[in-house]
């Protein structure tokens, strides 16, 4: 994975710095089989449409 501004706190708490590199993150985690939920959370700009 590319440099990038993701940090994980203690409590298993994810923050991301854009949706792009959450979905990044969150594949690279599956690929590992390491995922059991995701919640993606903020404000109106997470629901607009990302092209990749």
């Amino acid at each position: 994975m590319s440099a990038c501004s993701i940090k994980t706190h203690p409590n298993l708490l994810t923050v991301a710095g854009s949706v792009p590199e959450a979905l990044e993150y969150i594949a690279d985690l599956d690929r590992k089989g390491k995922v059991d939920s995701v919640w993606i959370m903020g404000g109106s700009g997470i629901y607009q449409v990302q092209e990749f």
